[in-house]
């Protein structure tokens, strides 16, 4: 907001800071800033408040449990330092200088509420129900109590409260209306809680601003809800609201203090009561919101009872989440819309269509709550410093123990462990993967999700010494469910280079689909018949040496309220995957991949392709002569080997020679071709075997010459060998090769908001490298981003035949390859063009699209390297 950032409102909350006992030139800029300010606020057309003015009143008010009982009279000004007892240890002065330190938490009380009252009008606020006073002067104030709420049964251990006497049947302002702050917690007030008394202020005067929206305020007042629920929303909405006005003065509003600054009376006409002090802080979890997000999101049954006090105010993190992304505003559209039930299916129903409407690209829950997850998760190290974590430096007293038992024994060892400990505090116990060189198949692990939820993997790899790309695949017999579900970057560590998702995230905060999901959620028909997957993996994106990473599983429906769980006795299987190349020649190679899968999908009319085509959705399984085709790349290169099948695939179970051919780059200018189908000892068309062809692996070991053509061939028929490639491939989920179960893609609810989203043309998510972010669609010379590669959104192995990025050109579209030499010579253009480029992601896709050609076209193309028409 542009009055928040103004020089008259700094210089309005400035004056919260006296030094003087002389008040008057202080109330004077206040004075200048609150006019200014509500100047601003009518200029960006929010709603004026009756008043920005509150006063303390050092009174009981009506006691909360029978309002028959006589009020107890006001205190006299003059009795106020009786009231605020002090306890033992806390500084002593003469009543006169006690006196003068009341007024100044007075003062600190008034414009504290003042500065927090300015900028929720200034964003669109209603004023709060509270009744209004009138000044023998006119003017109108609100007021605040201070007084010991341990006169008060239910209040011993709160800090402020809003009480309101609600007439369910007729909700308005009443003069019952009022809110308190506890006086014996703030006196005398220390530098040290001068941000908490902010944060509890502002709290307290959200809970007035909300009473005050006729569409909501009886479903969130208890009105209409057989269950707390509507407490989440509530509570949740003003810690955040709260924090997020107090980070403006306080950026670190969340700390607690091992050292406090006591008051203490000065000589003369100065004194220092609200001085600050640097003093050693920790995070409190309380005011960032950290709790398990395990569990159906917002649903207070299902809340520890020990939890079940805090639990409504810890939803704080989402909701703080969504204001600091998409703006203070939100809530205030939030309470706007019509919400007549404070139970669980309306307040998600009610919270998916506001985030809709707030912003279309955010679409629901579906959207945000899986983004949410992976970038809270990820705030130890990034928002928050790892010193900050209680215990980090003296490597004890952890924060909390998720699991509801013991704490462990021992405190986490290394900053990895740490991030995992301040993970598992938000999602839950961490199921972990470790992956090894030649990894034997796929490691499996299974989560019991409940609706609404989220999970954790932990992956660690040691031992690589060549690069390998990461797989991800999940399972289960429903098609609703698997539907659900997301997976989202956390954190990760290759070597010793960090990356997590806040920081990666919060340079862009104002673009609502920048995250760290996988945006590319393929769903296909599963291994087991009547089963269903989806498929994540991040082409390009190689891991190799030791590393460590962290990925949140999100649990969402499209329509959040019906989303559904999976459980222990049917739980969501996941299988996590490597393709790497081992090389028993001279070179180094990158992992290969699948050179084509699947079929794009038509569109009726215009003989063009729909957006499901152009986001690369396959809806045909992958013709059976084309699925043993890959492409084997040189690492540091951007060159690549083509290995193919011949002859009818084999099925899962199989072991035995590789009938095909391999064929080498062609390397920039030259005519000929090298090829294993030239070379006289692979006539019989064996070039290797397949080691291993089951449900969770496929193992190719490539024995091959290659030999080049010559015109005239020589009279002999011997080609010369003029290459050789010993390797051995090992691609994940071999399954995907048998033609009895190829996958096809299936587009269900869920997958359709991406496509969609894709067809809207909206940026890509992050990139490969989290560092830079891909480009958006409209800034690639094909008008699309290439399916199947560019970020960890690209999943899928390069499946599809969408259109090429290749600077500026796109070769096939998706279309049939023709097998011509016209064809061939614009993949060599496009190549050239790429490579004098330099772009490496657009070579590379280019590179699968011509493989997919390839493997149709081989005898032809040969024909066209050597000169002849086919």
């Amino acid at each position: 907001m542009e009055c928040e950032a103004s020089p008259d409102e700094r210089c309005h909350f400035a004056a919260l800071r006296p030094r003087s006992r002389s008040v008057r030139p202080l109330l004077c800029v206040a004075a200048m800033a609150l006019g200014a300010c509500l100047l601003c606020a009518q200029a960006r057309g929010a709603t004026p408040w009756p008043s920005l003015e509150f006063r303390v009143d050092f009174s009981r008010p009506t006691p909360l449990t029978s309002p028959a009982q006589a009020t107890p009279p006001v205190l006299p000004d003059r009795d106020r330092a009786t009231v605020m007892p002090q306890s033992e240890g806390e500084a002593t002065g003469s009543p006169d200088d006690r006196m003068i330190a009341f007024d100044a938490l007075s003062m600190f009380f008034e414009r504290s509420l003042a500065d927090a009252a300015m900028a929720l009008q200034s964003a669109g606020y209603e004023p709060p129900n509270l009744p209004l006073f009138r000044d023998s002067d006119g003017s109108t104030y609100y007021k605040v109590h201070v007084y010991d709420f341990s006169q008060e049964r239910d209040l011993s251990d709160a800090n402020g409260v809003y009480h309101s006497e609600v007439d369910c049947d007729d909700p308005g302002i009443s003069a019952g209306n009022w809110f308190g702050i506890a006086a014996e917690d703030f006196i005398p007030l220390t530098s040290s809680q001068e941000a908490f008394l902010y944060v509890v202020l502002a709290h307290e005067l959200v809970h007035a601003v909300q009473a005050s929206y006729a569409a909501s305020a009886d479903a969130l007042s208890g009105c209409s809800a057989e269950t707390e629920d509507y407490k989440t929303v509530v509570e949740g909405t003003a810690d955040a609201l709260a924090y997020l006005l107090a980070r403006r003065h306080w950026p670190k509003y969340y700390l607690e203090f091992h050292r406090e600054t006591s008051f203490t009376a000065s000589s003369g006409e100065e004194l220092d009561v609200l001085h600050m002090n640097a003093g050693t802080g920790f995070m409190d979890s309380d005011l960032v919101g950290l709790r398990l997000y395990d569990r159906p999101f917002l649903d207070l049954s299902t809340s520890a009872a020990a939890d079940r006090r805090l639990a409504p105010y810890n939803t704080s993190s989402f909701w703080f989440n969504l204001l600091d992304r998409y703006g203070i505003g939100f809530v205030d559209h939030l309470l706007r819309r019509p919400l007549r039930h404070g139970d669980l299916p309306s307040l998600l129903e009610w919270l998916d269509d506001a985030l809709r409407s707030y912003q279309p690209a955010l679409d629901g829950l579906y959207i945000v709550f899986p983004h949410f997850v992976a970038e809270f998760a990820s705030q130890a190290g990034s928002r928050f410093p790892l010193e900050e974590l209680p215990g980090y430096s003296s490597g004890q007293d952890l924060l909390l123990d998720p699991g509801g038992g013991s704490p462990p024994a021992s405190p986490p060892a290394g900053d990895d462990e740490w991030r995992r400990h301040w993970i598992e505090q938000a999602l839950g116990h961490c199921q972990s993967v470790t992956l090894t060189p030649g990894q034997g198949g796929a490691a499996e692990v299974r989560f019991a999700l409940p609706r609404l939820s989220a999970a954790c993997l932990d992956i660690r790899w040691e031992g690589f010494h060549r690069n390998f790309e990461l797989y991800l695949e999940a399972e289960h017999t429903s098609l609703r469910l698997i539907d659900q579900v997301n997976v989202g970057l956390v954190y990760q560590r290759v070597g010793g280079e960090t990356q997590d998702c806040y920081s990666a995230v919060r340079p862009h905060y104002a673009e609502p689909l920048w995250s760290c999901v996988h945006e590319k959620p393929f769903l296909t028909n599963g291994a087991q018949p009547l089963s269903y997957t989806r498929r994540w993996s991040e082409p390009g994106n190689f891991l190799r040496g030791e590393g460590r990473r962290f990925m949140a599983i999100g649990n969402v429906a499209r329509n959040a309220r019906t989303t559904g769980a999976f459980t222990h006795e049917d739980p969501l299987v996941l299988r996590v995957g490597i393709a790497e190349a081992e090389a028993d020649d001279s070179r180094v190679y990158d992992p290969p991949f699948s050179a084509f899968k699947g079929m794009p999908s038509l569109a009726s009319g215009m003989g063009g392709f729909d957006a499901e085509a152009q986001y690369g959705i396959t809806t045909t399984p992958t013709p059976a002569t084309m699925l043993l085709n890959f492409s084997l790349p040189i690492a540091d290169s951007d060159e690549a080997y083509g290995v193919s099948w011949m002859g009818e695939t084999p099925s899962l179970g199989y072991r035995g020679p590789f009938t095909g051919t391999v064929t080498a780059p062609q390397k920039s200018g030259a005519q000929s071709v090298v090829s294993s189908m030239l070379c006289q000892r692979h006539r019989d068309g064996v070039v290797g075997r397949i080691l291993r062809f089951d449900r969770d692996q496929l193992s190719i070991e490539i024995d091959a010459d290659l030999c080049e053509i010559r015109v005239p061939p020589p009279a002999d028929g011997n080609f010369p060998i003029v290459d050789r490639v010993r390797a051995r491939l090992h691609l994940p989920f071999g399954w995907q090769y048998d033609p009895a179960s190829a996958p096809a893609d299936i587009v269900t609810p869920g997958m359709q908001v991406f496509i969609d989203r894709h067809a809207r043309k909206v940026p890509r998510v992050l990139s490969d490298s989290w560092h830079d972010p891909g480009p958006g669609p409209d800034e690639t010379g094909a008008g699309n981003d290439p399916p199947g590669t560019g970020s960890p959104g690209a999943s899928g192995g390069g499946s599809g035949a969408g259109a090429s990025g290749a600077s500026g050109a796109s070769v096939l579209q998706g279309a049939p390859c023709a097998c011509s030499c016209e064809e061939l010579a614009a993949f060599d253009e496009a190549s050239e063009t790429s490579k004098a480029a330099g772009d490496d992601r657009a070579t590379m896709a280019l590179a699968r699209e011509m493989m997919s050609c390839m493997a149709q076209c081989q005898r032809p193309y040969l024909l066209c390297r050597a000169g002849f028409s086919p």
